[in-house]
């Protein structure tokens, strides 16, 4: 083992001295010193803790967005705390803290299969000067639906904003306090066959049972088995009953949604499949959103507009 000498005591006694008065010179040292009312001495005990925490903070000099973050924890910078004795605590960024604020409303969520690019998206951000006439009109039936809290079949091709529009909804429904639910129906189904034997999806159903507000997202690309056709009935039928809004986004009108359960099942469940979809023309007002694919218009990432 190594053993240290009377002169590497020496070297480093001087080299701690030296960082010591480097980092007197700093402006940030003395700033933080002054508005905390941090004892200097605090700065001849802990140089090395100080000298780190200024690299780490130099880290975010320049930086934009989280996205850009050079920390080792993304979003958290090291910040002196002194009660007494200097130590340092992890807190968010700005651009985290901002993250954060606009993802508060998330605890209201019940069921979130948002993607995370849309999980702060709302009406007031939508952009609507290069949108057709026909879409903006789609757009304002959306939005009067949605302060009427009246259902919706939200239908069309991949592209044309229906996820779009969707998520703003049951953000903003979120940011009002309502319990909210978005559920890909296609992952509905995966966790249902998956827990088929624990019962553990009779949570999520529950759950979708009796938000104030469910987004079942992409219904009709679904894997329809005889377990997620009863869930989903028990499910519908229960919203219906309690007069609970509900949006079903597809890209299939009707029809086609009608051709897909019905070949998903033996002829003998052709009755079962159709009281399904006698419940989602009960329940959504049909709203098709037509026209260009508006997946490439913005910079949000692709795949925000289906």
């Amino acid at each position: 083992m190594e053993k240290y000498t009377p002169a590497d005591y020496t070297a480093e006694t001087q080299d701690q001295r030296a960082l010591v008065q480097e980092l007197k010179q700093e402006p940030e040292i003395r700033e933080v010193f002054s508005a905390m009312h941090i004892p200097a001495a605090e700065l001849d005990r802990h140089p090395y803790r100080l000298k780190r925490w200024l690299d780490r903070k130099k880290l975010c000099r320049g930086c934009t967005s989280l996205k850009n973050c050079r920390q080792a924890q993304r979003g958290f910078v090291e910040e002196p705390v002194y009660d007494g004795v200097l130590s340092m605590e992890l807190t968010p960024c700005r651009w985290l803290q901002e993250k954060q604020q606009k993802e508060a409303h998330a605890v209201h969520f019940l069921v979130n299969d948002l993607p995370g690019n849309l999980r702060t998206a709302g009406f007031a951000d939508l952009k609507t000067d290069k949108e057709s006439r026909a879409y903006l009109q789609a757009l304002q039936k959306a939005i009067t639906a949605f302060m009427d809290r009246r259902s919706l079949y939200i239908y069309g091709n991949m592209g044309t904003g229906k996820t779009m529009i969707a998520a703003c909804a049951v953000n903003d429904a979120a940011r009002k306090g309502m319990k909210t639910a978005f559920v890909s129906m296609p992952r509905l189904s995966e966790r249902i066959t998956a827990s088929l034997r624990t019962g553990e999806y009779q949570t999520e159903v529950q759950r979708l049972c009796y938000a104030d507000f469910a987004v079942f997202d992409d219904i009709g690309a679904e894997n329809v088995t005889d377990r997620y056709r009863a869930v989903l009935l028990s499910i519908l039928d229960t919203r219906m009953q309690d007069g609970r809004m509900t949006w079903f986004k597809s890209n299939e009108d009707f029809a086609s949604l009608k051709n897909h359960y019905i070949l998903s099942m033996n002829q003998a469940d052709i009755g079962d499949a159709e009281r399904v979809l006698e419940r989602i023309r009960a329940i959504g007002e049909p709203l098709e959103l037509i026209g260009r694919d508006r997946r490439n218009l913005y910079s949000t990432g692709k795949g925000d507009f289906k």
